[in-house]
């Protein structure tokens, strides 16, 4: 089967708070991924580092995105054709007119 989109961009929520001489950074969309730095500033990169790998990981292991409030996804438009068969992706702004009833 051929992809018909192509993952530009991910964008994770870390949370960092204070925890004693540290702070603890974690990714509430990511289970189990939790890392600490000296300084919040460390922590940050410490996360998105751990992130890096974790996304690595799923993706070798073909599990999907936990996409939802505290991960996202863009994506980049791919224009392809399968013999008489063509693919594109629309993009439309939600909540649609539709939703609610109006045109």
């Amino acid at each position: 089967m051929t992809k018909r989109v192509r993952i530009t961009e991910i964008n994770v929520l870390v949370e960092v708070e204070k925890d004693g001489d540290s702070y603890h950074a974690f990714a509430p969309a990511l289970k189990g991924l939790h890392v600490e730095g000296a300084t919040k500033e460390q922590a940050f990169r410490n996360a998105e580092e751990a992130i890096d790998v974790y996304l690595d990981s799923m993706y070798r292991e073909n599990e999907r995105l936990p996409i939802g409030p505290y991960l996202s996804v863009k994506y980049e438009p791919i224009k392809k054709s399968i013999g008489s068969r063509f693919f594109q992706n629309v993009t439309v702004k939600c909540p649609t007119q539709r939703m609610f009833g109006t045109s």
